[in-house]
């Protein structure tokens, strides 16, 4: 999994990623290169913070849905985005 640890405008697209931003690069050489500025990071588990719901809430329920399924965490289609926080910081 690849997370944005500092904010950056794409060159690409001209968006601004924020962090925390789950990507999927497929391109090697931009994958590197994103890498070797330290704007992404490889991270196995990606941790929220506790105290700070901003950053929560701008994940997005799809990547919120791929954390769990990557820490191998059932839910249900019909969670809303809180259970899922809820799950996810395993406060079921």
């Amino acid at each position: 999994m690849l997370v944005v640890k500092h904010e950056f405008q794409d060159k690409y697209s001209g968006k601004v990623i924020k962090v925390g931003t789950i990507l999927e690069i497929e391109d090697e050489n931009r994958k590197k290169d994103l890498l070797s500025r330290q704007l992404i990071v490889e991270a196995d588990v990606l941790v929220l913070k506790q105290d700070d719901q901003e950053e929560e809430s701008e994940l997005t329920v799809k990547e919120i849905k791929l954390m769990l399924e990557e820490k191998g965490i059932e839910y249900t289609p019909r969670d809303n985005k809180a259970k899922l926080l809820q799950l996810l910081k395993g406060d079921s």
